[in-house]
């Protein structure tokens, strides 16, 4: 995938050109033939499912088809959130790229047996954070929508955006259309499975780990040094932008990959 970098670098990645990715499957393929785990799926394995049958049924006193009617609102309210999330992501993007203006309006869709919308999504407010973010923010992006991968372990990924310091290092910067991104959040009633179970199950954990596993990738493959991580909540909820640093895991990303690598 033929990537330019934004800062003028003349860095080149042989490694761009063996992958592909296919948006409306989310499939990562490398050489052609070999499909990668996308990175938020690995993560998933290191924590229980929700139990959305359970919870539906419980909610509904056993009425099976209010169960199912519950689940698909849940589901239509998730699709919604995550089709205008995208679409934030694509003019963020434009805008680093090109200087593009924004299209602040996108329509949002959701067909099910119970549960069918389509409506218009207004981003305004979430882009006026992004401004406010761009404005006091001294960042050099050096790729965005960058798609990596490591082979061994059977993984993929894409960078919302990577900038450069003038360390020589590089700093990941993550958007995210969510009010669920609390690092002081914790949840006792459920954790992390599989070696991770000191993290609880939270929007936030499960962003750290992701982030973590890029910058493993970007030092291990790519030879370069990522001394930072940062969430930026674009969420319109909030009154501006919060930008929310990511720690360093070493511990939890090596848990990781040794699953991965043991299940072959």
């Amino acid at each position: 995938m033929k990537k330019v970098n934004l800062d003028g670098s003349d860095l080149v990645f042989p490694r761009d050109e063996r992958i592909s990715f296919e948006e409306s499957t989310h499939t990562y393929l490398v050489d052609g033939v070999a499909e990668m785990t996308p990175v938020s799926s690995v993560v998933s394995k290191f924590f229980r499912p929700f139990d959305a049958v359970y919870w539906s049924l419980r909610k509904c006193n056993g009425d099976v088809v209010a169960a199912a009617r519950m689940r698909e609102e849940w589901d239509a309210k998730g699709s919604s959130s995550a089709q205008a999330g995208t679409h934030l992501h694509r003019q963020i993007e434009n805008y680093l790229n090109t200087g593009a203006a924004p299209e602040l309006r996108c329509r949002v869709s959701y067909e099910g047996m119970y549960v069918r919308r389509s409506d218009e999504v207004d981003i305004s407010r979430e882009w006026s954070f992004f401004e406010a973010f761009d404005r006091a923010t001294v960042y050099h992006p050096f790729r965005t929508e960058w798609c990596v991968f490591d082979e061994e372990a059977g993984i993929a990924g894409t960078i919302d955006l990577l900038c450069s310091r003038d360390d020589g290092t590089f700093e990941i910067y993550d958007w995210k259309r969510s009010n669920k991104v609390d690092p002081r959040e914790d949840n006792r009633f459920s954790r992390g499975i599989n070696g991770l179970e000191h993290l609880p199950d939270t929007s936030y954990a499960h962003y750290c780990m992701q982030q973590n596993l890029y910058r493993y990738m970007l030092e291990k493959n790519y030879g370069l040094t990522v001394s930072r991580m940062n969430l930026v909540v674009l969420h319109p909820d909030f009154e501006s932008f919060r930008v929310v640093a990511v720690p360093i895991m070493p511990r939890e990303v090596q848990t990781v990959v040794d699953l991965l690598r043991s299940e072959g």
